[in-house]
């Protein structure tokens, strides 16, 4: 009978052992999948194409700025999209910046950041700078494991870096090294209305006034 009561107390507490176990999986689950979401980037590290000197530049509370002379630089940060790209469990983060260097060109560039080792982002890939009308990013978000880039068209003749006219939007995935085009690129006239994105920065971007 003691045998019998030991063994049950000792399956009982396996049983709760077991319980405890499946209901903070999840949890942990969570934890690693959005560990990209707590990543800083507004107080990071980066290496913009526009940084000439081929130096990295730390951005503090979203901004980057020097003035040197001929040497000037302003960055900001300015939309973070999450998104699992690579179909790992794991999101990745697609961060949109721009950037100026003292002349009359903004130019938006996106990095793809994920996470390796412990807990340290790194660069995946990268999304290519365009200038405002001349292929500036006007906005990006992931859908179902692809990655879709919105950028502003090639300007009409007689028209120029301010003046988008068209805006063609881009589908990716993430091809083991690689991101590969989905299909075609889709062009739609430009409307006139801003993101987010484009919005918050229309005056430094030089564009059109919209909505």
């Amino acid at each position: 009978m003691e045998r019998q009561r030991a063994a049950l107390i000792t399956l009982r507490l396996v049983v709760l052992a077991l319980i405890a176990a499946f209901a903070s999986f999840p949890a942990e689950a969570r934890k690693v999948h959005d560990a990209i979401r707590r990543v800083d980037f507004r107080n990071f590290t980066y290496l913009p194409s526009c940084a000439y000197d081929g130096k990295p530049v730390r951005m503090r509370g979203g901004t980057y700025s020097r003035d040197r002379g001929d040497d000037k630089m302003f960055l900001e940060l300015v939309k973070v999209a999450y998104g699992d790209l690579t179909n790992d469990g794991r999101d990745e983060a697609v961060v949109i910046t721009t950037c100026n260097t003292g002349g009359t060109g903004h130019f938006t560039e996106g990095t793809i950041y994920t996470m390796r080792g412990a807990g340290r982002a790194v660069e995946l890939a990268r999304l290519e700078e365009g200038d405002r009308a001349f292929g500036g990013i006007r906005d990006v978000r992931v859908e179902r494991g692809r990655l879709v880039v919105e950028r502003f068209g090639p300007e009409e003749p007689g028209t120029g870096a301010c003046c988008p006219k068209y805006v063609d939007t881009i589908s990716y995935r993430w091809n083991k090294s690689v991101l590969a085009q989905m299909g075609e690129t889709r062009r739609r006239e430009f409307d006139g209305k801003y993101t987010p994105l484009t919005r918050r920065r229309r005056r430094a971007y030089g564009l059109a006034a919209g909505n």
